[in-house]
């Protein structure tokens, strides 16, 4: 085929664009396509500057200068719309050669690379270091013990690359997490509806990215995939605390602050009393530390041991608090429940008898005349820890004297184990049998408190005692002012981890049990002592309240938690924000927040296989 001569004179067999109006009418202009493949025929000449006006600069190949000339403002009359240059098929071969050259290197990397010092993520059969955390419980079966197409047929493996692999459920086979552990947070949201209702754990949890990596990290971003809030920092985003935050609810023991710090551990009347520490209560009225450890401090800072901190005051108060069981004239709460009387009926000449009665079965055989009522009272399982230590031949001796209206006398001659039993004269200079508190948190009189608290043997005793009977036994135990071994004074009933409102008496907590648990969020006091210091860190952020009315709550018969006023003033996000905020300490939401309810381990990760 003939080549036209303005062709010839334009060509450039090393460019990588042909004319596009070669292309498509087989006629190109004289200037071709420029270097960077754009058209370079849109105007004929580039016009140059001469004298006052402009110079034609047309080639004679192209017809020499045009009759027009120059426009006045040195732009070239002959324009024409311009073409678009095509790549030439050696730029197109030379493309693909390149391509396929690159290809075929990354495919030798992927599949040799073997070598510790060459980055794994660039190998396809290496994907990377497991952390060490896995690459114990993965070494037997390697990369089957997640990725469960890889060790499959040739055609597995491909489908593995181009479909969804959710490993979920092969982090189910060693973790565990509260039901239903896919959803989110592991909690069934009553409140609000999430943005999903199942999640993977490689959302937030990537492996191979080395030996040392830390799978808990997770970066502010990744929990706004979720939650649309918008949260930058914690000063400006995180919303304001609880108005009560974090002293919302009674804890286990009834503690006034308030009274001990100002009035108790001050005021000469107190610190007047024998046995009062005059020194350690000068060092607590100023020192949190005096009562709290701080050293084993975690979330909660526990109270130290009552026999280091309470037993100075109220260890005598315990003692002093006895426990009646019976008494020789008349009924006490107990003996009153033992024979089913009520307290209306105790001045009848019936009730009196029966009393009597009582008295003269103890004194014939204590042990199966208390068996046998224990027995009517479906309380025969609990009898030996309600009379522990209570030797029947003081009972059989007491009785017998009682009987003869005679005032029981301890003989020496006698040997009597009591274990804090003691019977005749009481303070009130009334003959009775009667448990004097062996020590705090003793086991006793502890027995008697929890039956009443369980309503399932309460209910069973109902059955064949009157309510306003086992009502009254309750009443006097649980007294706070005169209840025997004055545990109700500090023990409160019905106080149990209750966030709604409590109403009656349900159980009570012994130990001590620190503020209510907060699923999703965390609080280390540790690090925060650690940073500001034990004698500062505790009024920094906890300040006492002297406005406050702490006594209401427990003297109400009926509580609900909503009326709850703690001794200290609510810490406010403000309070936090004087450290947490950019520049000074972190501020993300990990550092408050769990993602995990209950997270743990399987038997199978626990219990090494044999």
């Amino acid at each position: 085929m003939s080549v036209d001569q303005n062709s010839e004179k334009y060509e450039r067999p090393l460019s990588r664009h042909l004319c596009g109006r070669n292309v498509f009418w087989k006629k190109s202009c004289s200037q071709g396509p420029k270097a960077d493949g754009t058209c370079g025929g849109a105007v004929s000449c580039s016009p140059v500057k001469e004298g006052g006006g402009y110079k034609c600069t047309r080639a004679k190949s192209a017809g020499g200068p045009c009759t027009q000339g120059p426009l006045q403002d040195g732009g070239c009359a002959k324009n024409r719309p311009p073409c678009v240059p095509k790549l030439r098929i050696r730029t197109h071969r030379r493309r693909l050669g390149l391509l396929a050259l690159t290809f075929a290197l990354a495919m030798i990397g992927a599949f040799s690379n073997t070598s510790e010092h060459i980055n794994p993520s660039v190998s396809m059969l290496d994907a990377g270091h497991l952390s060490d955390i896995h690459t114990g419980f993965t070494q037997d079966e390697g990369c089957a013990s997640c990725h469960s197409n890889h060790n499959d047929s040739p055609f597995d493996w491909v489908k593995a690359a181009f479909s969804k692999n959710d490993m979920s459920s092969e982090c189910l086979d060693c973790h565990s997490f509260n039901e239903p552990e896919l959803a989110p947070h592991n909690f069934s949201f009553t409140s609000f509806t999430p943005e999903t209702d199942k999640t993977q754990c490689v959302s937030c949890h990537s492996e191979h990215k080395g030996k040392k990596a830390n799978l808990n990290e997770v970066t502010q971003s990744t929990c706004s995939n979720c939650h649309k809030v918008k949260f930058d920092n914690f000063v400006e985003d995180h919303p304001e605390f609880p108005p009560k935050y974090p002293s919302g609810i009674p804890d286990s023991i009834k503690f006034n602050h308030n009274q001990h710090i100002n009035d108790y551990f001050v005021e000469a009347k107190w610190q007047g009393k024998k046995s009062v520490d005059k020194e350690f209560s000068l060092f607590a009225s100023k020192n949190c530390v005096a009562c709290h450890e701080v050293e084993t401090a975690a979330r909660k800072v526990k109270a130290k041991p009552f026999e280091q901190i309470c037993a100075n005051c109220h260890q005598s108060q315990i003692i002093s608090r006895e426990f009646k069981l019976i008494a020789a004239e008349s009924f006490t709460p107990v003996s009153a429940l033992l024979l089913g009387v009520s307290e209306d009926d105790e001045d009848e000449d019936e009730a009196l008898d029966q009393h009597l009665e009582f008295l003269q079965l103890l004194a014939e055989n204590p042990d199966e005349t208390m068996a046998d009522i224990a027995d009517e009272l479906t309380i025969a399982k609990e009898l030996s820890k309600l009379i522990k230590g209570l030797n029947p031949l003081l009972l059989k001796k007491a009785s017998e004297d009682w009987v003869n209206e005679d005032d029981f006398i301890e003989n020496d001659d006698i040997n009597i184990e009591q274990y804090g039993w003691v019977a005749g004269g009481d303070d009130d200079g009334e003959q009775t049998l009667r448990y004097r508190a062996v020590e705090h948190a003793d086991p006793v009189i502890r027995s008697w408190i929890e039956l009443f608290l369980d309503e399932t043997k309460v209910t069973q005793m109902r059955e064949s005692i009157e309510p306003e009977i086992i009502e009254r036994v309750r009443d006097y135990l649980l007294d706070p002012r005169e209840g025997p071994g004055a545990c109700a004074k500090c023990h409160q009933p019905g106080l149990v981890d209750k966030i709604k409102s409590t109403e009656g008496i349900s159980t009570a907590t012994w130990n001590y049990r620190g503020q209510v648990e907060r699923h999703f969020s965390k609080y280390s006091h540790g690090i925060h002592i650690k940073f500001l210091g034990p004698k500062k860190n505790c009024q920094f952020c906890h300040q006492l309240d002297s406005d406050s009315d702490y006594e209401a709550y427990f003297d109400q018969e009926t509580r609900n938690v909503d009326d709850f006023l703690s001794n200290f003033r609510p810490i406010s996000k403000v309070k936090c924000a004087e450290c947490h905020q950019p520049e000074k300490a972190r501020d993300d939401c990990v550092i408050c927040h769990n993602y995990h309810l209950n997270p743990g381990y399987k038997e199978k990760v626990l219990v090494k296989e044999e």
